[in-house]
């Protein structure tokens, strides 16, 4: 709670919405983070799912493995997710306006990967958020054609 109320002076004055993951945490700390405006739950932004823990995902990615939990998502999977969301979002705001996004620390690196077009296994590494952490990244107007 303390980290969200931290965080609020950081928030682009554009702000018009913000979308969480439909869990309690996330909602609580929308909720807290931006307090006055719209916030939205979005599915998409669950976090991964399968029984893996994030950190064996990340040390997968470090050998170069995007793993395929049991009943779950790989890393390109959840990179799917993002892509879409980001482009629906895209669509959705207006000219001028901004959006903030309070997801899960396995799934955030996916979605700045897209935003940064990191390399898909370099993202649990580089693109990893602290807890309690934001990233402020522009959403290009259209994606970039991947070979």
């Amino acid at each position: 709670e303390t980290q969200a109320r931290a965080l609020r002076s950081q928030l682009p004055e554009a702000v018009t919405i913000v979308w969480t993951s439909p869990t309690r945490r996330t909602r609580q700390t929308a909720e807290l983070l931006a307090p006055g405006r719209v916030v939205a739950r979005e599915p998409a932004l669950r976090n991964l799912d399968g029984g893996l823990s994030w950190a064996t995902r990340r040390e997968a990615a470090a050998r170069g493995e995007d793993l395929q939990p049991e009943d779950g998502e790989t890393l390109a999977a959840g990179a799917s997710r993002a892509r879409a969301l980001l482009d629906r979002i895209r669509r959705t705001l207006g000219p001028g306006e901004s959006a903030v996004l309070v997801t899960h620390g396995d799934f955030a690196p996916l979605l700045l990967g897209e935003l940064r077009h990191t390399p898909l296994l370099e993202r649990p590494a580089r693109d990893a958020l602290g807890h309690g952490e934001m990233a402020c990244e522009p959403l290009p107007p259209t994606p970039p054609l991947t070979p």
